[in-house]
């Protein structure tokens, strides 16, 4: 889905009587700030190998005036060490335990710590250095935090509904309020024997625009996990939710190698999750990241957007060109993950943009620079994620990943992101 269409859904909503909270609900979302912290273990030592969970707990009032807390993200550490979480300006408390038995849960007798003091988060400032000893759980409160995960659900299933993908575009905030926080699906059992591939839908889309893609997946190699969330958020935002999701699975789950594909805008969150991910040891690897159509230098009508739209989309800040999002991304580069970029570039006679992503942002010089495969065809946006060409390169990028895990693995290589 086009920023053109978003706007128009935008201001079609403002005239309902959603609107006023639509709106206030993107304006308190779109600043961004940061958060980062320590943890150590005091005189209670972690057993090596046992997971460590920071949660950013988000202070609120409801509308009764009820005091609130909500998880907004986590972090999960294998040692003690540094965390660091993107948020809404807000204020917020920071709690840490020790999940000793690895079941993502907080249970009596594990370790843990509340930071001494809430932080107040302000737009663009970063919040640095909160500092927490794991002790034991005598008189610490434990915050409520149960995530679901290994929910089994299918690309056509009505949870994933594309007027829910729509709202989730335009009215990031709603989204959550309906579906609660973003998910990882699976749409079948976890099997440690295939290599999970994270499949990214775009800005107002929902993973059955990848249908074509996903049901091509050879299954026997593969396993294939959907990422649904609300697309309007902040990229940051939505990276790091990716990134603590897949982190929360290898707590449950054994696995050392994941590939990320993504369409359209969901290249950038993808693309920033795997970012994300070079801070320190996950315990698996990102084998491969295949993008469609992305617009790595932004998109000409989202600063338009966020001048003349009565209900400016959170994610529209980042996808503006030149945006400080659009800078980190280009200077940041992923040496250790091949990026395989497929692009669109019209149909036919009529070469050019792709109908909805200008070919030079889908072809920004440095993006194009470090990826490892660049890969056109003459397709529209939508076209390239269905076309009978680029479905069976799609299989080939997937066997070239698959052996390049493989031969990493037969030669004793770690499971670090690095």
């Amino acid at each position: 889905m086009n920023l053109r269409t978003l706007t128009v859904l935008s201001l079609l909503a403002h005239s309902a009587c959603i609107g006023f909270r639509v709106r206030q609900q993107n304006e308190e979302l779109g600043p961004l700030s940061e958060l980062e912290g320590l943890v150590s273990d005091g005189d209670l030592t972690v057993e090596n190998g046992r997971p460590i969970v920071v949660l950013l707990v988000r202070e609120e009032r409801d509308e009764q005036g009820v005091d609130q807390q909500r998880v907004f993200a986590s972090n999960v550490l294998w040692r003690p060490g540094p965390f660091h979480f993107y948020a809404s300006p807000g204020r917020y408390s920071v709690h840490a335990f020790a999940d000793l038995n690895s079941n993502l849960r907080i249970d009596e007798g594990e370790p843990r710590a509340v930071a001494a003091k809430q932080v107040l988060l302000r737009e663009g400032k970063l919040s640095s250095l909160v500092e927490l000893t794991l002790g034991n759980d005598h008189g610490v409160k434990a915050v409520a935090w149960q995530p679901k995960h290994d929910e089994i659900i299918g690309v056509y299933d009505e949870r994933l509904r594309e007027r829910m993908g729509r709202k989730g575009g335009w009215a990031p905030g709603e989204w959550r309020r309906v579906n609660g926080d973003d998910r990882l699906y699976l749409m079948e059992p976890f099997d440690p024997n295939r290599i999970p591939i994270v499949f990214v839908h775009g800005t107002g889309g929902t993973p059955e625009d990848m249908h074509a893609l996903i049901e091509n997946v050879d299954r026997s190699r593969f396993q294939v996990w959907l990422f649904w969330y609300a697309s309007g958020m902040r990229m940051n935002v939505s990276a790091q939710s990716l990134k603590g999701l897949l982190d929360e699975y290898r707590v449950l789950h054994d696995f050392s190698n994941v590939i990320v594909v993504a369409q359209c805008v969901g290249g950038l969150v993808a693309r920033d999750a795997v970012v994300q991910l070079q801070d320190r040891d996950h315990k698996y690897t990102v084998g491969g990241l295949v993008t469609f159509s992305t617009p790595w230098a932004g998109h000409r009508m989202a600063e338009s957007g966020t001048k003349i739209s009565p209900m400016t989309v959170p994610a529209w800040y980042d996808m503006t060109e030149g945006s400080d999002f659009q800078k980190a991304a280009i200077a940041t580069a992923i040496p250790s993950v091949p990026h395989y970029m497929f692009f669109s570039y019209g149909k036919g006679s009529d070469v050019g943009d792709d109908g909805t992503v200008a070919l030079t942002s889908e072809l920004e010089f440095t993006m194009q620079r470090r990826a490892t495969e660049v890969i056109g065809f003459s397709e529209t946006h939508m076209g390239i994620v269905t076309n009978p060409e680029s479905l069976a390169t799609f299989n080939e990028v997937l066997g070239k990943v698959g052996e390049r895990i493989a031969a990493t693995k037969a030669h004793g290589s770690g499971t670090s992101s690095r």
